[in-house]
């Protein structure tokens, strides 16, 4: 199973580029960052010179998983990989058809919404997650790649490991909660 998580430069898929998109799978040895963008002379975020070879390089290794698993996955980053790559629709219909994502599954399931860090909490996963996708955003302004980089990768860590339990607990979220007089995700 291949986790993955992207980082971008906003929510638009239409006109916010991706930064970086992590890769985390311990069986196939995978755990690393392909960036796709730099700053030009004029500090810009812009992509890379050799975007198109790290875009071919992504769906190889997307192509290649036999499952892939992320957290908002295929309603965000699926769909953002698309648009900013031109992915033509057959590659991208086999990556929805295996990818595991435990925050959609949840959504239409049982009609729940919620954010990675309280899923991590409620199934004792980690210290949470490492940073924000706003920050995510002033470390590519800053050019801080180790840190975007880092922040990105963990993320993928972390979604593999709660994706990898035999059994995950899913918090009620927001909605849930507003439904059934404010209880909690504990029963007691």
């Amino acid at each position: 199973m291949l986790a993955f998580d992207i980082e971008t430069m906003g929510v638009d898929k239409h006109k916010s580029k991706i930064t970086v998109i992590s890769l985390h799978d311990p069986a196939r040895n995978i755990s690393r960052v392909i960036r796709f963008v730099e700053l030009n002379e004029y500090c810009d975020v812009v992509y890379c010179d050799d975007f198109q070879q790290k875009v071919n390089e992504l769906v190889d290794i997307l192509n290649k998983a036999d499952v892939l698993c992320a957290f908002n996955g295929t309603s965000f980053d699926i769909p953002f990989i698309q648009v900013q790559f031109k992915i033509p629709n057959d590659i991208v219909q086999g990556w929805v058809l295996k990818c595991f994502d435990v925050l959609e599954t949840c959504r239409r399931g049982f009609s729940r919404t919620f954010n990675l860090n309280l899923l991590l909490e409620l199934n004792k996963i980690g210290a949470g997650k490492t940073g924000s996708g706003m920050e995510a955003v002033h470390q590519a302004e800053r050019g801080d790649w180790e840190a975007l980089e880092s922040y990105c990768l963990d993320d993928s860590r972390l979604t593999w490991e709660v994706a990898s339990l035999p059994i995950i607990d899913c918090p009620e979220g927001y909605m849930w909660r507003k439904n059934n007089q404010n209880r909690s995700h504990n029963p007691d």
